[in-house]
Protein backbone atom coordinates (compact mmCIF):
# COMPACT_ATOMS: atom_id res chain seq x y z
CA UNK A 1 0.00 0.00 0.00
CA UNK A 2 1.41 3.43 -0.61
CA UNK A 3 0.67 5.58 2.56
CA UNK A 4 1.11 9.32 2.31
CA UNK A 5 0.34 9.96 5.65
CA UNK A 6 -0.77 7.58 8.61
CA UNK A 7 -2.55 8.81 11.34
CA UNK A 8 -3.45 7.69 14.85
CA UNK A 9 -6.92 8.24 16.29
CA UNK A 10 -7.94 8.56 19.55
CA UNK A 11 -11.45 9.19 20.47
CA UNK A 12 -12.58 10.97 17.36
CA UNK A 13 -9.63 12.74 16.74
CA UNK A 14 -6.68 12.03 14.28
CA UNK A 15 -3.26 13.16 15.01
CA UNK A 16 -0.42 13.20 12.29
CA UNK A 17 2.32 10.50 13.11
CA UNK A 18 4.16 10.31 9.93
CA UNK A 19 4.25 11.38 6.50
CA UNK A 20 5.40 9.05 3.69
CA UNK A 21 8.66 11.15 2.74
CA UNK A 22 9.10 9.27 -0.73
CA UNK A 23 5.27 7.71 -1.21
CA UNK A 24 6.98 4.54 -0.92
CA UNK A 25 5.08 1.31 -0.56
CA UNK A 26 4.89 0.25 3.11
CA UNK A 27 4.22 -2.83 4.00
CA UNK A 28 2.18 -2.76 7.54
CA UNK A 29 1.73 -0.85 10.51
CA UNK A 30 2.88 -2.36 13.97
CA UNK A 31 2.71 -1.11 17.75
CA UNK A 32 5.42 -1.50 20.36
CA UNK A 33 3.97 -2.78 23.53
CA UNK A 34 4.45 0.03 25.65
CA UNK A 35 2.43 2.25 22.94
CA UNK A 36 5.53 4.34 22.61
CA UNK A 37 6.44 3.55 19.10
CA UNK A 38 5.19 2.59 15.51
CA UNK A 39 7.13 0.65 12.93
CA UNK A 40 6.39 0.43 9.11
CA UNK A 41 8.33 -0.94 6.68
CA UNK A 42 9.17 -0.21 2.82
CA UNK A 43 11.25 -2.80 0.78
CA UNK A 44 14.62 -2.05 1.93
CA UNK A 45 13.89 0.48 4.96
CA UNK A 46 12.09 0.18 8.47
CA UNK A 47 10.52 3.58 9.57
CA UNK A 48 10.62 3.78 13.53
CA UNK A 49 8.20 6.18 15.10
CA UNK A 50 8.53 7.77 18.37
CA UNK A 51 5.03 8.61 19.17
CA UNK A 52 6.19 11.05 22.10
CA UNK A 53 8.48 13.46 19.85
CA UNK A 54 7.00 12.82 16.27
CA UNK A 55 10.12 12.13 14.92
CA UNK A 56 11.18 8.69 13.51
CA UNK A 57 14.56 6.90 12.16
CA UNK A 58 15.15 5.19 8.73
CA UNK A 59 16.83 1.90 8.89
CA UNK A 60 18.31 0.14 6.20
CA UNK A 61 17.73 -3.93 6.09
CA UNK A 62 19.52 -6.25 3.43
CA UNK A 63 16.21 -8.48 2.68
CA UNK A 64 13.59 -8.80 0.46
CA UNK A 65 10.23 -6.88 0.93
CA UNK A 66 8.35 -8.67 4.19
CA UNK A 67 5.06 -7.74 5.66
CA UNK A 68 5.30 -6.99 9.28
CA UNK A 69 2.58 -8.89 11.93
CA UNK A 70 3.49 -8.28 15.61
CA UNK A 71 5.97 -7.00 17.71
CA UNK A 72 7.62 -9.68 20.06
CA UNK A 73 6.33 -9.05 23.65
CA UNK A 74 9.81 -10.21 25.70
CA UNK A 75 12.73 -9.36 23.14
CA UNK A 76 13.15 -6.72 20.46
CA UNK A 77 12.07 -8.60 17.54
CA UNK A 78 9.01 -8.29 15.09
CA UNK A 79 7.01 -11.29 13.59
CA UNK A 80 6.85 -10.81 10.02
CA UNK A 81 5.81 -13.26 6.80
CA UNK A 82 7.94 -13.02 3.71
CA UNK A 83 6.91 -14.47 0.33
CA UNK A 84 8.77 -17.41 -0.97
CA UNK A 85 10.75 -17.82 -4.36
CA UNK A 86 6.82 -19.47 -5.74
CA UNK A 87 5.75 -15.71 -5.44
CA UNK A 88 2.63 -16.97 -3.49
CA UNK A 89 3.14 -18.64 -0.13
CA UNK A 90 4.47 -16.82 2.84
CA UNK A 91 6.71 -18.03 5.58
CA UNK A 92 6.70 -16.79 9.00
CA UNK A 93 10.23 -15.09 10.29
CA UNK A 94 11.36 -13.12 13.13
CA UNK A 95 13.03 -9.77 12.63
CA UNK A 96 15.33 -9.04 15.19
CA UNK A 97 15.32 -4.96 15.55
CA UNK A 98 19.15 -4.84 16.99
CA UNK A 99 20.90 -7.09 14.50
CA UNK A 100 18.24 -6.93 11.30
CA UNK A 101 18.42 -11.00 10.72
CA UNK A 102 15.99 -12.33 9.61
CA UNK A 103 15.32 -15.90 10.47
CA UNK A 104 12.59 -18.38 9.40
CA UNK A 105 10.44 -20.45 11.33
CA UNK A 106 10.91 -24.17 10.93
CA UNK A 107 8.37 -27.39 12.05
CA UNK A 108 10.15 -30.23 11.82
CA UNK A 109 13.09 -29.63 9.87
CA UNK A 110 10.77 -27.79 6.76
CA UNK A 111 9.78 -23.99 6.58
CA UNK A 112 6.37 -23.22 7.42
CA UNK A 113 3.91 -21.98 5.46
CA UNK A 114 0.86 -19.67 6.66
CA UNK A 115 -1.86 -17.05 5.77
CA UNK A 116 -2.24 -15.60 9.36
CA UNK A 117 -0.08 -15.21 12.25
CA UNK A 118 -0.26 -14.15 15.95
CA UNK A 119 1.85 -14.07 19.01
CA UNK A 120 0.66 -14.48 22.79
CA UNK A 121 2.16 -13.07 25.86
CA UNK A 122 4.90 -15.49 26.35
CA UNK A 123 5.56 -15.01 22.17
CA UNK A 124 4.48 -18.25 21.39
CA UNK A 125 3.11 -18.36 17.65
CA UNK A 126 -0.48 -19.45 16.15
CA UNK A 127 -0.13 -19.69 12.20
CA UNK A 128 -3.20 -20.58 9.57
CA UNK A 129 -3.21 -21.93 6.21
CA UNK A 130 -6.88 -21.29 5.22
CA UNK A 131 -8.73 -24.39 6.88
CA UNK A 132 -6.32 -25.10 9.94
CA UNK A 133 -4.77 -23.18 13.02
CA UNK A 134 -1.39 -24.55 14.83
CA UNK A 135 0.65 -23.45 17.51
CA UNK A 136 4.71 -23.62 17.18
CA UNK A 137 6.26 -24.55 20.51
CA UNK A 138 10.46 -23.34 21.12
CA UNK A 139 11.93 -26.29 20.39
CA UNK A 140 10.37 -26.31 16.63
CA UNK A 141 7.65 -28.91 17.14
CA UNK A 142 3.72 -27.50 16.20
CA UNK A 143 0.39 -29.00 16.84
CA UNK A 144 -3.05 -28.61 15.62
CA UNK A 145 -5.39 -26.50 17.37
CA UNK A 146 -8.03 -25.26 15.67
CA UNK A 147 -10.06 -26.35 11.84
CA UNK A 148 -12.54 -25.93 10.17
CA UNK A 149 -14.36 -27.50 7.17
CA UNK A 150 -16.05 -24.97 6.04
CA UNK A 151 -14.95 -21.19 5.49
CA UNK A 152 -11.69 -19.73 5.17
CA UNK A 153 -9.31 -18.59 7.98
CA UNK A 154 -8.13 -14.77 7.66
CA UNK A 155 -6.92 -13.95 10.82
CA UNK A 156 -5.76 -14.66 14.31
CA UNK A 157 -5.20 -12.94 17.33
CA UNK A 158 -4.65 -13.69 21.16
CA UNK A 159 -6.13 -12.17 24.00
CA UNK A 160 -4.98 -13.13 27.31
CA UNK A 161 -6.02 -17.18 27.06
CA UNK A 162 -8.64 -16.57 24.27
CA UNK A 163 -7.75 -17.32 20.45
CA UNK A 164 -9.89 -15.05 17.83
CA UNK A 165 -10.09 -17.03 14.56
CA UNK A 166 -12.20 -14.71 11.89
CA UNK A 167 -13.29 -16.59 9.32
CA UNK A 168 -14.86 -14.93 5.99
CA UNK A 169 -18.72 -15.81 4.97
CA UNK A 170 -20.84 -14.52 2.03
CA UNK A 171 -23.02 -12.48 4.02
CA UNK A 172 -20.57 -11.08 6.89
CA UNK A 173 -18.03 -12.53 8.91
CA UNK A 174 -17.57 -15.75 11.29
CA UNK A 175 -15.65 -14.85 15.04
CA UNK A 176 -14.66 -17.96 16.40
CA UNK A 177 -13.14 -17.15 20.29
CA UNK A 178 -11.03 -20.55 21.43
CA UNK A 179 -10.45 -20.84 24.81
CA UNK A 180 -6.68 -22.17 25.15
CA UNK A 181 -7.00 -23.64 28.29
CA UNK A 182 -10.16 -25.40 28.24
CA UNK A 183 -10.21 -26.06 24.56
CA UNK A 184 -13.68 -24.74 24.38
CA UNK A 185 -15.37 -22.40 22.04
CA UNK A 186 -17.84 -19.81 20.91
CA UNK A 187 -19.25 -18.30 17.57
CA UNK A 188 -20.19 -14.92 16.99
CA UNK A 189 -21.24 -13.29 13.58
CA UNK A 190 -20.46 -10.23 12.41
CA UNK A 191 -22.61 -8.82 10.06
CA UNK A 192 -21.53 -6.56 6.99
CA UNK A 193 -24.61 -5.49 5.57
CA UNK A 194 -22.54 -2.90 3.36
CA UNK A 195 -19.98 -5.17 1.81
CA UNK A 196 -17.15 -3.76 3.26
CA UNK A 197 -13.39 -5.73 3.57
CA UNK A 198 -12.35 -6.45 7.18
CA UNK A 199 -8.97 -5.96 7.41
CA UNK A 200 -8.06 -5.80 10.86
CA UNK A 201 -9.48 -6.42 14.82
CA UNK A 202 -8.37 -5.39 17.81
CA UNK A 203 -6.72 -8.87 20.01
CA UNK A 204 -9.86 -8.89 21.64
CA UNK A 205 -12.20 -8.39 19.25
CA UNK A 206 -14.69 -5.55 20.43
CA UNK A 207 -13.37 -2.92 17.28
CA UNK A 208 -12.86 -3.60 13.72
CA UNK A 209 -11.43 -2.08 11.27
CA UNK A 210 -12.83 -2.14 7.67
CA UNK A 211 -11.99 -1.04 3.80
CA UNK A 212 -14.28 0.47 1.97
CA UNK A 213 -15.08 1.03 -1.56
CA UNK A 214 -13.56 3.91 -2.94
CA UNK A 215 -15.78 6.92 -4.72
CA UNK A 216 -14.47 7.82 -7.72
CA UNK A 217 -15.80 10.43 -10.56
CA UNK A 218 -15.52 9.78 -14.17
CA UNK A 219 -15.97 12.20 -16.95
CA UNK A 220 -16.72 11.00 -20.59
CA UNK A 221 -15.52 13.55 -23.20
CA UNK A 222 -15.51 13.08 -26.94
CA UNK A 223 -11.98 13.47 -29.16
CA UNK A 224 -12.09 15.27 -32.03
Amino acid sequence: MHLILEFKYDKGTQTLIFANPNNEELFGVIWSKNGEEVITASKDKLFRIDLNTGDYQEVAHPHHSFYLREKFYNEEAILVSYRADDGVTFHPAKLDLQTLSLTPFTGQGERLACYAMALDKHDQIYFSNNKQVFRLDQDGKFAQVWRTDHHDIIGLAVDEQILNITLEQEAGYQLNQLNLQTARSEIRHIANEKGNMLINASHDSTQFLYLTEPKRTRTLVRLR
